[in-house]
Formats: C-alpha cells, structure tokens, sequence
C-alpha cells in the first residue's frame, strides 16, 4: 500500500534542517504557495588586482560554484559573467593566488577583488608518516568519491591536506583539486575549504569516536566547484552520458526540491508523510515571498516542522516520475528516504538548489550530494516522457 500524500500549512516561522531515520508514515496536507519568477539576464563584471602591488592579473578563473559558467580576466583583469540564478557562489582562483569565495545576492553589478598572493606552507608538502597519508587518503576516497572509484579519478591528490583525529576527519586544499567523472561526463576543479567526517549517536547529538560501531557518519562540505563537460568522442559515448545524468537527477534531493518549489510532489512522483500525526507545524511551509520593484525573488524560503518526514519515490524503469497519487495502480518501483528537520534557514531556488540548507542524508535520495558524483547546478534535465 502507497503512503498517503502529506501537504505543509503556510506559517511565518523560519526554521529548517535535514537528517535521515526510520519512523512511521503519518499524513497530513501539504500546501505550497507557487509563484512567478523573472527570467531576466543577470551579468556581474569585475577586476582582479594583486592585493599587495595593486596590479591587474590575466588569466583568473571565474566561475559560479556548482556550475559550468565561467570565464578568465584579460590582460586588464577584467571580466564578465552572466549568472544563471541568484543567490550564488562565485569563486576567484589562479594558481599563483589564494582562491578568493564570495556569495552573490543581486545581478547587474562591478566587484573589485583583491587577491593575495600563495604562500606555500612546508608543512603542507612535507609527508609527516607516509602510513598516515595512505589511511587518510583511503578514507578520503572512500567517503568523498565513495563506491565509483572506478568512474572517478582524481587526478592530483598530492595537494591534499588532512587534519584528523579520533573524532572529526578533516581535509582541505590551497590548490583546485581535479577530479574527472567519466560516468557523468564532466571535468570537475574543487576549491575544497573543508570535508569533514564525524559521527553521531543520535540526530543532532555530540560527536562519538569515528571508529565507533554505532550511529552515523555526517558528511560536510564547502568550497567552490566549476564543471566542464568532457567532450564524447562517440555518439555512443554522449548517449551513456544523457543516460547517466538523467538516471542522476531524477529521485535526487535536488529533483525534491524542485518538485516542492513548483508544487509539484505527486507530478514528479513523490508523496512526503511527517511524524508526529498531531503535530500542527508538520511538513514544509513557505515564509518568504517578498516581492521586490515588482519582480518576486528567484528563490522561496521555507520552514520544516515536525519530528521526522519520510520521502517516498516512484519512477519508472528511465527513472522518470510515476504520479501514484493520480494513479495508484501504475506500475512502478520505490525508493525512500528519511527527513529530520532542525533549525535553520532554507531557501530553494527555481532549478531546485538552494545556498544554505543544512541536512544529513541517509537513502537514495542523498547517495549523490557530494559534488564529484552530483550533476553541475545548471544542469537542465529532460522533460519525463508520456
């Protein structure tokens, strides 16, 4: 039997954060308010000067994290950039120079970056137990690429720097990080400020010893990350990638998100049930839709309530929607996830993103949120077929 579908009220608190377990399906009415967004051009320009001469740098990389937009500064360091949504992350990085991150919240404007320049520190080259690094890169490879080792190479992990102890692994580089994912088809650079591991016995509980046989592993990630498409040589070669990015985004935590900002739950085939049944703030609520010179906001914020949600998928054998709600004995098969809401700000932008959502994902619908196997945030998914 298919849970019943669970609709949100609309309230004015601000609280949200995801976590994954089990708890029992209750349902109650979701309800979203939907909204018209502008789609217009959105530019930012700028300079790039060294910040102890003054002097302009060539040849910066530009790019809007989680993307494939980018560009380099000229000899005059100067460039431009149309953005593809607001909020954003843009990112600043040239090998000779510290990456420069900054968060975008309005288009049409001129930003003057300073960048200083890198000092290497020795004690980032020097191997301190090459046993150790070994460990700490098995540990890396394991939980930051996970089981497609295989698909996904990275291709300088010399630049690697770890902090860890018994319970937080902590690693982060002064250098783009390179990755290639040969299964989606994207070159990848990651200006990785920080992935850490530790372990929780409970939700929102202390940390426990990574070695611990209980509880879970929560993983953390910030930095700036820039996709390029790899070029097929094959027409076979393109379709494996068409494939693979369509199978990635369907049932995905972005694809959820999308599916709440336009509405559509039971349309892209999933059906949300909170517990507590009797808890008045269960589900998501929308909070924010200031509108402002009469255009609304490229984004909604919302609110999460209750003590934990399940989220249940249905698709087909392309892993596109089956709406089951519409028509519950169509065919097909199911994936779940678990939701445990928290405090915190959530906002979700129009392709289904969002800039500062905090949450843990256990299941299906979080086995690909670390950016080496996710899809770029401009990534356009095919329309499911009738």
């Amino acid at each position: 039997m298919k849970p019943k579908s669970l609709r949100a009220k609309l309230s004015s608190l601000i609280f949200i954060l995801f976590i994954f377990s089990a708890h029992s399906s209750m349902s109650k009415p979701l309800l979203i308010t939907k909204q018209v967004l502008a789609d217009s051009d959105k530019l930012i320009s700028g300079k790039i000067v060294n910040a102890e001469t003054g002097s302009p740098i060539a040849h910066v990389e530009v790019f809007i994290s989680g993307t494939t937009v980018g560009c380099i500064t000229n000899e005059l360091g100067m460039f431009q950039l149309k953005v593809p949504f607001v909020p954003c992350t843009m990112v600043a990085n040239h090998v000779s120079y510290d990456a420069y991150i900054t968060t975008i919240t309005s288009s049409n404007q001129e930003l003057n970056i300073s960048l200083k320049p890198f000092v290497k520190n020795i004690e980032d080259v020097v191997v301190k137990g090459k046993d150790k690094r070994k460990r700490n890169l098995r540990f890396f490879y394991s939980h930051f690429i996970g089981n497609e080792i295989g698909a996904i190479k990275i291709l300088n992990d010399s630049v690697l720097v770890f902090e860890t102890d018994d319970k937080e692994f902590i690693a982060y580089t002064n250098q783009p990080l390179l990755i290639e994912n040969k299964n989606l088809g994207y070159r990848i650079k990651v200006i990785l400020k920080k992935f850490s591991v530790i372990r929780i016995k409970e939700p929102n509980g202390p940390k426990i010893d990574l070695n611990s046989i209980v509880g879970d592993e929560i993983l953390k990630v910030t930095g700036g990350f820039y996709y390029e498409e790899i070029e097929p040589d094959s027409d076979k070669k393109l379709e494996k990638y068409k494939n693979n990015r369509r199978m990635q985004y369907y049932g995905s935590y972005r694809h959820f998100l999308k599916a709440i900002f336009d509405d559509e739950l039971d349309a892209q085939g999933f059906i949300v049930s909170g517990f507590p049944e009797d808890e008045p703030l269960v589900g998501f609520h929308v909070v924010d839709e200031i509108i402002e010179d009469n255009q609304p906001k490229d984004y909604k914020t919302y609110l999460l309530g209750g003590e934990s949600l399940e989220v249940y998928y249905y698709f087909n054998s392309k892993k596109y929607p089956v709406n089951v709600v519409d028509d519950p004995d169509a065919p097909a098969s199911e994936e779940k996830s678990i939701i445990y809401p928290g405090k915190g700000v959530f906002k979700i932008l129009k392709n289904g993103t969002s800039p500062n959502v905090n949450f843990t994902i256990k299941g299906p619908m979080g086995s690909f949120c670390i950016p080496p196997n996710s899809l770029p945030d401009d990534y356009v998914p095919p329309i499911a077929e009738d």
